[in-house]
């Protein structure tokens, strides 16, 4: 996965691992380990987890059960290394917060 934190745009493997969308904002399941590793756009996650996503924004932050929150169910976002693994959702750089952030959170295509 080649990855810089400063363009707009994700890596080719930065994809769905339910429906195939890429080019937006993933999440993860936290503390999971890269074995099977799944990531989720916004809508995979929201059905899995149950959650409400209706109150969603562009910087991936949705009203949750105890207040604005970028976690969906039990994933966190999904903000790759550039060593190809993923960030601790705790240790995650400033650069890679922004560049996550800048990604389109839900697709427009039907």
């Amino acid at each position: 996965m080649a990855l810089d934190y400063s363009k707009n745009e994700a890596p080719e493997d930065y994809t769905c691992s339910k429906c195939g969308v890429r080019g937006l904002k993933l999440w993860r399941p936290y503390m999971t380990t890269m074995d099977g590793l799944e990531l989720f756009c916004a809508r995979c996650a929201a059905l899995v987890s149950g959650d409400d996503i209706s109150t969603i924004g562009a910087n991936g932050v949705r009203q949750g059960k105890y207040g604005p929150s970028d976690q969906i169910g039990g994933c966190v976002p999904a903000v790759p290394t550039m060593e190809g693994t993923y960030w601790g959702y705790t240790s995650i750089p400033p650069e890679g917060v922004f560049w996550w952030k800048k990604l389109p959170t839900i697709s427009t295509l039907k």
